[in-house]
């Protein structure tokens, strides 16, 4: 429960989006997208989508299709369970964020958004502190008045700032950001240059403080091109033997005459597990004990190519010895199966971070000002009070 007294959308649902890329253009690009969805319907394994942006594409006839074709084959999926996030535009002002969202919901046909997450390329840019709030404030209204509406549910921000996100928390403490999207780097990648670089683990605390929903672009496929690739690899085939060798017990029950008789108990290891056997199912796993939302990022523009990389990450993430129905949640029952150690092992290999934009500057030549804000939005402290911003 969050402390505004609402629940996470995602509650016990699935917690991986598949990224629907509104660029592809191409009729190939868009039948290979068209079959990445289907699939990964299919496996049972995706319940929810992340649209990249509310532009006029035939892509969205595409997704429509896609999922009432799913519901008609997998009776345990409808559009009631299926999620929908989608992100603002870059070429949308924010007074034309309504019209926009009832376009797109008339094309997908459905009532209502699930997410709707304000994306920073929507903003105006400015030039002071005190122009920068006005224009977050402003917008962060407009989003107010479409949730309002009932066009949808909840609404969050997309590569916001901190000092943004603190705009929020303090002018609407009632009606804050219920999610939060933003870029995970790997070891080794650069951000850009103005960019603030913070461990994944400060925003991901930050963020959960304040209730707020975390969602992760992360670049799946770069994993392969890690500097300390080899001691990657080793720790998680070493993760691997560890799981596949982990025994579980149950409990047997013999009946004599329709009626229990004698219980005993046996146990067992999986050696032929597929589950957490391979560095992609690892990474995915310890970002969804995290308490994260995954949204898998490919560099590689191909969208046909994606195809091996999405059918392991929505293929199987059910639990190996239950066979239970495929959950990523984890607040689920046998969704969380890697030990304390384990994560912090991945801890120790894999740190990660978040990219963020820098704060705006009080004014033109206010440094001193700049400085502290700046690195206020570095270290993130979960517990310390919300700071006052100028009106």
């Amino acid at each position: 429960m969050a402390f505004h007294g609402r629940c996470s959308l995602f509650g016990d649902r699935q917690r991986l989006l598949f990224p629907v890329d509104m660029s592809v253009t191409s009729s190939s690009d868009r039948a290979a997208q068209q079959q990445l969805l289907a699939s990964a319907l299919m496996d049972g394994n995706c319940t929810g989508m992340i649209i990249s942006e509310l532009e006029d594409s035939e892509v969205f006839q595409d997704v429509r299709a896609t999922v009432e074709e799913a519901g008609k084959a997998h009776s345990l999926l409808s559009q009631e369970q299926f999620v929908v996030v989608a992100s603002t535009s870059a070429s949308c002002a924010v007074e034309e964020i309504p019209s926009r969202v009832e376009q797109v919901l008339g094309e997908l046909q459905r009532q209502q958004l699930d997410m709707l997450l304000l994306h920073a390329r929507s903003l105006a840019e400015s030039r002071d502190i005190y122009t920068r709030k006005r224009v977050v404030l402003h917008a962060w209204e407009q989003m107010l008045a479409i949730q309002q509406t009932g066009l949808v549910r909840s609404i969050g921000v997309s590569d916001l700032s901190v000092q943004d996100v603190e705009f929020l928390l303090t002018a609407y403490p009632d009606n804050p950001p219920e999610a939060w999207a933003v870029e995970v780097l790997l070891p080794g990648m650069i951000p850009p240059s103005s960019n603030a670089n913070v461990p994944l683990e400060d925003a991901t605390a930050f963020a959960h403080a304040h209730s707020i929903d975390l969602l992760v672009h992360f670049p799946v496929t770069k994993l392969q091109s890690l500097q300390s690739l080899e001691d990657w690899r080793l720790l998680t085939e070493q993760i691997a033997e560890r799981h596949r060798q982990r025994p579980f017990k149950f409990l047997v029950t013999h009946e004599h005459g329709g009626v229990a008789d004698t219980f005993h108990m046996e146990s067992r290891v999986a050696n032929d597990t597929t589950a957490l056997q391979s560095p992609l199912q690892i990474i995915v796993r310890y970002l969804l004990q995290k308490g994260l939302v995954l949204i898998p990022q490919a560099s590689d523009p191909q969208v046909d190519d994606q195809a091996h990389v999405f059918s392991e990450l929505f293929g199987p993430l059910s639990h190996p010895f239950t066979a239970l129905h495929p959950s990523c949640s984890p607040h689920q029952l046998y969704s969380s199966i890697l030990t304390r150690d384990d994560l912090a092992a991945i801890d120790r290999a894999l740190p990660l971070s978040v990219t963020f934009p820098p704060p705006t500057p009080a004014t033109a030549t206010g440094n001193d000002r700049f400085n502290v804000a700046q690195e206020r939005s570095v270290y993130l402290s979960p517990t310390s009070s919300r700071p006052s911003t100028p009106e």
